[in-house]
């Protein structure tokens, strides 16, 4: 790997399976990014234990919300891991919410991964989100800064 001179590689093996990745970290340079093993702050402390992971890739909607990714975050801060914010397919209020704590979490030294809002024809939020030169900016109104566009969502809203 390292003749790639890659900035990480992303979860190499099974979420589950610390010890593995503790191993490979061992063997490479390249750092070692843990995704899919960090979706709680409990899982933080137990790669943390491990040495199972270079960088942390934290994602919000993974984490079941900012405040847990944001202790998830302060527990690699305090661990000497840097994080990433990573997005799946979420839509704007997620990814606004991921704007939100980019800029309120200071160990985040990668680029992160924001792209959801670029993925969708429509919003389900009435301002687009600001994005210029690659940058996701967060809105600056107050709470998450957004307004639900109630039309889209009552139009793909499922009956249960």
């Amino acid at each position: 790997m390292e003749e790639y001179d890659l900035q990480l590689v992303e979860q190499p093996l099974a979420a589950h399976d610390l010890a593995g990745h503790a191993e490979v970290r061992t063997a490479v340079s390249t750092r070692i990014g843990l995704d899919e093993s960090i979706q709680s702050p409990r899982d933080a402390i137990a790669a943390v234990q491990a040495r199972a992971g270079d960088v942390f890739n934290v994602y919000v909607s993974e984490s079941d919300g900012l405040l847990r990714a944001q202790q998830i975050i302060a527990i690699a801060e305090a661990a000497g891991i840097p994080c990433l914010i990573g997005t799946m397919g979420e839509l704007q209020i997620a990814s606004a919410a991921a704007a939100h704590l980019g800029v309120a979490c200071a160990n985040l030294p990668f680029t992160c991964d924001l792209v959801g809002p670029l993925r969708y024809d429509e919003s389900v939020i009435c301002e687009p989100l600001r994005i210029e030169d690659g940058l996701l900016y967060p809105p600056e109104a107050p709470g998450l800064g957004i307004t639900p566009n109630w039309d889209v969502i009552n139009r793909w809203r499922v009956q249960t």
